[in-house]
């Protein structure tokens, strides 16, 4: 027996209670039970087949279609085969962006999104899709452009699921989701905003390139209970931690840090006051509902080392000066197609110097210094003209602040030695 009225599942599903009467008749989808009064009853069940409908006509299948695909997702229930379909549809997806054929790659989402519960697409089709497509466009197979497309056809994907789900209750928890100040990817962070609204939280998306002052001014004014932030780099992820220390000032404002760079360095998620939400988006649920009204963490930052804070706050003159070496060095720099990739580069090294310092964790260093030979060893920039580079940041850097001397000869040294 039922144990919703129509009220309550109109309010759950974001349909009317006219459109849900009309599916009734026409296509037997709910089809509740009658009580002793002789209202309809609804069932948890009804409430899935229509949040399930929901996400299929925001992929734009048709409701007819989406009512005959519907019978065989209840009949056989997708959590079973969403492991070895999404390997195809991955597969499907990588071979269609590769080929630029955005067609193709549209078409895959719509049928993954009619065979898969959105949990399931964002974890065992977009996440894995996405990894493969960067690891190829770092060995050169792929194209920036191709990586783009991937990336753009994601987004606007978790932005159509994230629009379609029904309004919250207005005692819902309310969440703002944002990029970190500076940070440019944000799949991770629409996700993350995507699990928290199917949770029936009441969510808040900025997207990215918000800076830190405007979302606490964001989040004190609408009244958050918790801000979520999102960094894919070690740049984004120092920018999180001045961020996490301003959202302790009255009024509070509760921050909790997720993305690429903390999953990857568990020391830069360790020196950041906030919480970790989790790996995946979908467990990231349960971590922000611990963290509702509680105090934050401590940073395990080391006591202030004013050397380090110098070369930081050199940090435009540094990168800069880095960058205008790498240009001319010979190394290969030079000649990379992006001429962009000297600056990028020199901010890599740079960021990652003061990561590894503030952390005391030689790791941060050692894996962007990895991460750069993958990308560039194909464009013809060798691990020896990296150590060049590596080199000539720590001479520029104690040129620059004196005190950094000794900081920078422990932290380098063992890199190059590697």
């Amino acid at each position: 027996m039922g144990k919703y009225g129509i009220g309550t599942i109109s309010q759950r599903t974001g349909f009317s209670p006219a459109r849900i009467r009309q599916w009734e008749r026409r296509f037997g989808v709910p089809s509740p039970a009658r009580g002793d009064n002789r209202y309809r009853q609804y069932t948890d069940e009804d409430i899935e087949k229509l949040l399930w409908l929901r996400r299929q006509l925001a992929a734009g299948i048709s409701i007819s279609r989406a009512i005959a695909l519907l019978q065989d997702e209840f009949a056989n229930p997708s959590a079973a085969r969403s492991k070895p379909q999404s390997l195809a549809v991955v597969e499907a997806f990588v071979d269609a962006v590769t080929r630029l054929d955005e067609r193709t790659a549209r078409q895959v989402f719509s049928e993954a999104t009619a065979c898969f519960p959105v949990e399931a697409v964002c974890e065992t089709v977009i996440t894995p899709a996405l990894v493969e497509i960067g690891a190829r466009w770092e060995r050169a197979e792929l194209s920036i452009g191709a990586e783009h497309l991937a990336t753009n056809l994601a987004r606007e994907w978790l932005i159509r699921m994230l629009a379609a789900q029904p309004a919250s209750t207005a005692w819902a928890p309310r969440a703002l989701c944002a990029c970190a100040p500076g940070e440019l990817h944000e799949i991770g962070a629409l996700m993350v905003a995507l699990a928290l609204a199917r949770s029936h939280w009441a969510v808040h998306y900025l997207g990215q390139m918000t800076s830190g002052s405007d979302l606490l001014a964001f989040a004190r004014k609408t009244s958050c209970d918790l801000l979520c932030v999102s960094a894919s780099r070690v740049e984004s992820a120092l920018a999180v931690y001045d961020l996490a220390l301003r959202a302790r000032e009255a009024p509070r404002v509760n921050v909790a840090i997720g993305g690429r760079i903390f999953a990857t360095y568990p020391a830069l998620r360790s020196y950041v006051p906030a919480w970790y939400l989790s790996d995946t988006a979908t467990t990231s649920v349960e971590a922000a509902r611990q963290a509702l009204g509680q105090e934050p963490p401590s940073s395990t930052s080391l006591p202030d080392d004013t050397s380090i804070r110098a070369l930081q706050g050199q940090r435009y003159r540094l990168v800069a000066e880095l960058a205008a070496h790498l240009s001319k060095s010979g190394d290969g720099f030079a000649q990379l197609p992006d001429p962009g990739s000297p600056l990028l580069a020199s901010a890599t090294i740079h960021h990652a110097s003061v990561a590894s310092l503030l952390c005391n964790d030689l790791s941060i260093l050692q894996g962007e210094v990895e991460w750069m030979t993958r990308v560039l060893g194909p464009a013809g920039v060798s691990p020896a003209a990296l150590t060049n580079a590596l080199t000539e940041y720590a001479r520029l850097a104690e040129r620059t602040v004196a005190e950094a001397q000794v900081s920078l000869h422990r932290l380098i040294q063992p890199v190059l030695s590697r």
